[in-house]
């Protein structure tokens, strides 16, 4: 809601109010009026009042910046940072928090306002010269940054200032370093030998499809309590001393993949880390990639069904199997209820042939090989199967429209009618599709994704 808009309803309800006590319907120490009077700020936050007890709104205007400006004078081995804290001409006092590169990035704009309002420092009402600041536990060779936020005399919150330092890398013995070497490759894994030198300790590290590891760390880092990129490469990385042989399995065909090492030197101290590349081989060609639906056997069957990895249940069940051509590098497929698709073909389209999320992957979002498996869809149902492919070229071939109608089913095992298809879900599913040594990747179906509701 915009300035103006906001101003209007308000003199909207003064008006109202005005004519109401004219009227005498507004009784002292009684609620006769049931409105309220609510401003909503930008972060969800609502101040309130019963209109009966409003008795003035104003719009006061302060011209000049309120605000406190920090300046960093120095940094002590010990992470014991010196600092001037200067306020505005029109800020009466100011909170402060010291944060990581990581929470600083995960609280922007509005909300970061609301952090330092609600758990910032104490206000203080003065400002601060050489003075150091207490009671912030830092790692060695890692961005923190000063965040403080100005109150005008109403008391207001009003402007974030911040400032960014670096703590000193103290104590490191030597140069730790790790050498790593592509030893071979496939479509769905590479092998590394890794070689510590002399000064290296141990060391960790992780994979990820290139660039995909910075925006994770972004992602992760504030809520995993990460205060740098080291420490995610510890939490997600396998743990190694001296010289290693590592392959990793089930990658993606034709992807780059990078890898963090940390090394650690004799006393456990982080060194610099460093990055590598490997690329699994490519599968597929360059012509029109096709993906094969091949129905199977139509019966009741057990297992885990929807999102309820809890509830093993006996469900109809259609087998189908996806075979991708020789010119298929990566696949994807939906099954929908034929009225659903009809809603919005385009949509359902459109989200078959659709790219995996970069900076946040879903496991199992592309198939690379034959797949067979099943869906619970109820007898006598016509329903749709969409299958799009790429081929080597990363170029998405046409989504292929298949419709079939399940057969009735007579049997003796009860079940109960669903009104909508759901893939089985794997028992390996209920943990995250993950290996040690891999960024995580968020738990997916292996169809679209969508499933709506008949």
């Amino acid at each position: 809601m915009t300035y103006d808009t906001l101003k209007k309803k308000i003199m909207k309800k003064l008006f109202t109010i005005c004519l109401m006590l004219v009227a005498g319907v507004v009784m002292s120490f009684a609620q006769t009026n049931p409105e309220r009077v609510i401003i909503t700020t930008t972060t969800g936050q609502q101040i309130g009042a019963l209109a009966d007890r409003v008795v003035d709104i104003t719009f006061p205007v302060i011209e000049g910046r309120v605000a406190c400006d920090p300046e960093v004078v120095g940094v002590a081995d010990d992470g014991a940072v010196t600092v001037n804290l200067t306020r505005t001409e029109d800020c009466q006092a100011f909170k402060f928090t010291v944060l990581s590169d990581a929470d600083k990035a995960w609280y922007q704009g509005d909300r970061m306002v609301e952090l330092i309002d609600k758990y910032g420092s104490q206000a203080y009402a003065q400002d601060f010269a050489n003075a150091t600041i207490n009671g912030v536990e830092t790692k060695p060779g890692t961005t923190y940054w000063i965040v403080t936020l100005g109150y005008d005399i109403y008391n207001i919150p009003c402007e974030v200032a911040e400032v960014s330092y670096t703590t000193p890398v103290v104590g490191l013995v030597g140069n730790p370093q790790v050498d790593m070497t592509v030893t071979g490759t496939t479509t769905e894994t590479f092998s590394l030998h890794f070689e510590p030198n002399a000064d290296c300790s141990r060391y960790y590290f992780v994979a990820g499809e290139t660039g995909s590891l910075e925006s994770q760390y972004q992602m992760f880092a504030a809520w995993m309590g990460f205060t740098c990129f080291e420490d995610m490469i510890q939490s997600w990385g396998i743990e190694y001393t001296g010289a290693q042989d590592y392959t990793y399995t089930g990658m993606a065909p034709g992807t780059e993949y990078e890898v963090y090492i940390l090394p650690l030197d004799v006393n456990g101290t982080n060194g610099q880390y460093q990055k590598y590349f490997a690329t699994t081989a490519t599968q597929g060609g360059t012509g029109e990639a096709h993906v094969d639906v091949t129905l199977g056997a139509y019966e009741i069957t057990d297992g885990w069904w929807d999102n309820d990895l809890n509830d093993w249940t006996s469900k109809p069940s259609q087998m189908m199997t996806f075979t991708p051509d020789d010119q298929t590098s990566c696949y994807r497929y939906s099954v929908v209820l034929k009225e659903n698709y009809e809603m919005d073909p385009q949509m359902w389209q459109d989200e078959t042939a659709k790219d995996n999320n970069p900076d946040m992957p879903y496991a199992n979002w592309y198939q690379y090989s034959t797949l067979t498996t099943d869906f619970q869809i109820d007898p006598g149902v016509e329903y749709v199967v969409l299958t799009a492919a790429k081929n080597a070229a990363n170029e998405w071939g046409p989504v292929d429209v298949h419709y079939y109608t399940t057969p009735q089913l007579e049997t003796t095992v009860p079940f109960a009618p669903s009104q909508k298809i759901a893939e089985r879900k794997q028992p390996s599913q209920k943990v995250l599709a993950d290996q040690k040594g891999v960024a995580p990747r968020k738990l997916m179906n292996r169809a679209a994704g969508i499933r709506l509701v008949k």
